[in-house]
């Protein structure tokens, strides 16, 4: 476990580089009758010291932090945030958490504590698309703290959510089922943000031949069935949470009890929303892929039909080019024949003039065994001819057999 501790640390360090030297705060404190709110800007070197200081009273707070984080390590430590990890195991963070920051899969992680250091502590970590949060409650100074990293540029969203919430319950927060409601609220906006998005711009924009903009809506869809998914995971962990707290109510405080039945009401009134929006999600997303899926194959089927029309292009092309090749091959052909039919006569004669049975120098020119050249002349030209003859038209040949024999 101290190994994945310190890769965790080493991944932090290396890996989440803030993009500000300042960072946003939101605060609660003081008791149900008197439930103050503060909210203000402070450097980030002051986080540390700001996130360690308790003040006697049950708090929470809620900082906010802009970061990059990258996905291979960097050869040096970033040392703006260098201090980050150290402060999480002082107030109870499970540290292998602020090694998940860096992963880029979307999930929820819950984790309770007991250490002679702190006491008891719920970590929660939770990895969005766009943000990152880690948050610890005490139970014993019944504090919250929550910090949430985002990595979007001029990316306030998820805070301002958060910070909405906590306006109009911050009543809730000494329990210690706030902070998981916190979360499911967060990821229940996310869900109704990405579908309130997809219906204003699938329904009103995309136009039927866009497979972009349906590209576009489709990867949407996916990333709020996502988060719908993990709020329904968060919301089972808090029911769950919330029926723990129902059997040790003879343990528990009135105002906790109270507090808790209150809790109960909004995780029943979210989940009124979770589960249709999940069977919306899988009717668009189905929607969404069934057009896909035609509009692929329609133009699949006509890029084929533009592929083999080039091809037929190009082999009408290679055709003609054969074509021409073959034009000027016959055209020299025609050539070589012509000028062979023209010496052809005069190298037979100087052939047969050159033959031994003739005698230029005697009286009677031709010999007595000349009758031997024509006896092998002219049995050889026949047989040539015949066999060219056959060679040729001997396909015409076969089918006339065919033909007679039927």
């Amino acid at each position: 476990m101290d190994y994945l501790r310190q890769q965790a640390r080493s991944l932090f360090l290396h890996r989440i580089q803030a993009r500000s030297d300042k960072c946003q705060v939101f605060e609660i404190s003081g008791t149900d009758d008197n439930v103050i709110y503060f909210e203000r800007t402070i450097p980030i070197d002051e986080a540390a010291s700001y996130l360690q200081h308790y003040s006697g009273i049950p708090s929470l707070k809620l900082i906010q932090f802009p970061v990059r984080i990258f996905y291979k390590s960097h050869r040096q430590p970033y040392r703006q945030l260098a201090w980050v990890p150290d402060v999480l195991a002082n107030l109870g963070i499970e540290l292998y958490m602020a090694g998940l920051l860096t992963r880029g899969l979307t999930m929820f992680d819950a984790v309770e504590k007991d250490s002679s250091e702190v006491g008891k502590v719920l970590s929660i970590f939770t990895n969005g698309s766009d943000s990152r949060m880690l948050a610890s409650y005490n139970f014993a100074t019944k504090s919250t703290t929550c910090l949430l990293f985002t990595l979007e540029e001029n990316s306030n969203t998820q805070y301002e959510y958060i910070a909405k919430f906590l306006r109009r319950s911050g009543g809730l927060y000494q329990s210690s089922c706030f902070l998981p409601l916190i979360v499911l609220v967060d990821y229940v906006n996310l869900v109704l943000d990405g579908f309130g998005t997809f219906f204003g711009y699938d329904l009103r924009c995309i136009k039927e031949t866009n497979l972009h903009d349906w590209e576009t809506s489709r990867n949407k869809l996916r990333w709020t069935k996502h988060y719908n998914h993990l709020a329904h995971d968060i919301a089972g962990y808090l029911r769950k949470k919330l029926d723990e707290d129902a059997r040790l109510a003879t343990t528990t405080s009135s105002q906790d009890v109270v507090i808790n039945a209150q809790i109960r009401d909004a995780l029943n009134a979210l989940e009124l929303t979770i589960d249709p929006a999940a069977r919306d999600i899988e009717w668009h997303l189905q929607r969404n892929e069934d057009h896909l899926g035609q509009k692929t194959e329609f133009q699949i089927s006509r890029k084929m039909m533009r592929q083999d029309t080039m091809a037929s292009i190009r082999l009408s092309g290679a055709s003609i080019e054969l074509t021409k090749m073959a034009t000027i091959d016959s055209s020299s052909m025609k050539v070589i024949a012509i000028m062979t039919m023209i010496f052809l006569p005069g190298t037979f004669f100087a052939s047969l003039f050159s033959v031994p049975l003739l005698h230029w120098n005697e009286e009677r020119i031709v010999g007595d065994k000349f009758w031997v050249y024509w006896v092998f002349t002219i049995p050889s030209t026949a047989l040539i001819v015949m066999l060219w003859f056959i060679i040729t038209q001997y396909k015409r040949m076969k089918r006339l057999f065919r033909v007679g024999k039927y």
